[in-house]
């Protein structure tokens, strides 16, 4: 019986340690990005791009992909899910307010508040799920 050689063992460290990464609570901490971030917009598609307020004050280009993060569910409702997927059956995506996605999907209009679940860490646009 031979051993595993280190380049497996390297892989397998790797996606176990992705697997295991978590994200954020919702909490105050993680909402209302809108508040300290500015210059915000839809970007190819489904990226949410901003300029973010870090703590020491500077700001920081950062964006996040809305594809993961929303879903079109059965229900004909957007909600956030990781790896939603929503421009499977969603097109036409746009912001208002700087945090209501509008989107149009099977037809209808639909729309989600990313306050809700999209948050600004330390100049960094993040979401907890």
């Amino acid at each position: 019986m031979g051993y595993a050689s280190p380049l497996i063992l390297f892989a397998l460290i790797v996606t176990a340690s992705a697997i295991l990464v978590e994200r954020p609570h919702c909490n105050e901490d993680v909402k209302d990005y809108s508040e300290t971030c500015d210059d915000v917009v839809i970007k190819d598609g489904s990226w949410l791009n901003g300029n973010c307020i870090k703590k020491d004050k500077s700001t920081h280009g950062t964006d996040l992909d809305l594809n993961d993060l929303v879903q079109f569910a059965a229900d004909h409702n957007l909600h956030r899910k990781e790896f939603g997927n929503f421009l499977g059956s969603c097109s036409g995506v746009t912001l208002e307010d700087k945090h209501i996605l509008v989107t149009q999907c099977g037809g209808d209009i639909k729309k989600i508040d990313l306050n809700e679940f999209i948050g600004n860490m330390d100049g960094t646009l993040t979401a907890c799920l």
